[in-house]
């Protein structure tokens, strides 16, 4: 199959734009960390489980935050994460926060 002759700039461009949004994405997760750690809150999983295990491989409460980054919502959660199983009152909170952010992400695509 022929290609056109600018595909592969494209490529090379989004690239780059996306290895950009990475590195400012992974500074912004370095940046949470303490943050989150200063006010007894660090991201990640925290050996807790207060609503009890959901099955024998949950790893129990990982605490995440949301942001808005380059005209999108970044969830950090500090960790590798399979699966995440919510209260149907803490899902009702993310669903909430998502909304926040997505109009804050909204607002950064228009400037």
């Amino acid at each position: 199959m022929d290609e056109s002759p600018h595909h592969g700039d494209r490529w090379f461009k989004d690239a780059a734009r996306q290895g950009e949004a990475r590195e400012r994405i992974a500074a912004l997760v370095d940046d949470l960390v303490p943050v989150t750690h200063q006010r007894g809150r660090s991201l990640g999983t925290t050996g807790e489980y207060p609503h009890g295990a959901l099955t024998p491989d949950d790893k129990g409460e990982i605490r995440f935050a949301i942001t808005a980054e380059s005209g999108r919502v970044v969830l950090a959660f500090g960790t590798t994460v399979q699966w995440i199983g919510f209260t149907p009152q803490g899902a009702v909170d993310l669903a909430d926060a998502l909304v926040r952010w997505a109009k804050s992400a909204r607002l950064q695509q228009e400037v």
